[in-house]
């Protein structure tokens, strides 16, 4: 059963092995963008789901005080909307979409960022911003 107040999908679970349910709140980061008519950024919030779904790579932690348990999805999603739902168009080339998840998988933050030239999908200097990376594994 969906948990009220949220929009809810399934995505890779962050070890790569099951699933997990993901949340984004309804009342916080989407309606934050439809009120303050960030069209753009609302937009990007449509591909969460695709990004979680297949992501590049999956980190735990931000190399920042307090930020050890944040889950961070980076991928590049198949194609991205502009304008309205109903507009596809590729991807910026050279960047990653990057998702900053809470342990208990609700997404509070997305953005795109430039992505590093020898891995794609990942995101420039990961191994210097990240903690430990989760998948894949190498």
């Amino acid at each position: 059963m969906p948990a009220r107040g949220y929009y809810e999908f399934d995505g890779m679970a962050p070890s790569g092995e099951g699933r997990a349910t993901f949340r984004i709140a309804k009342e916080g980061i989407l309606e934050h963008f439809r009120k303050t008519g960030d069209s753009a950024r609302l937009l990007e919030g449509l591909l969460v789901p695709a990004v979680v779904d297949s992501p590049a790579a999956v980190f735990q932690g931000l190399k920042r005080e307090g930020q050890d348990d944040v889950l961070v999805y980076a991928g590049v999603p198949s194609d991205r909307y502009i304008r309205n739902h109903n507009i596809r168009v590729p991807c910026p080339p050279g960047k990653t979409f990057l998702l900053f998840v809470t342990p208990d998988f609700k997404v509070v933050k997305w953005r795109w960022e430039e992505a590093d030239p020898e891995r794609p999908g990942f995101p420039i200097d990961f191994d210097t911003r990240f903690g430990r990376r989760l998948w894949p594994q190498d």
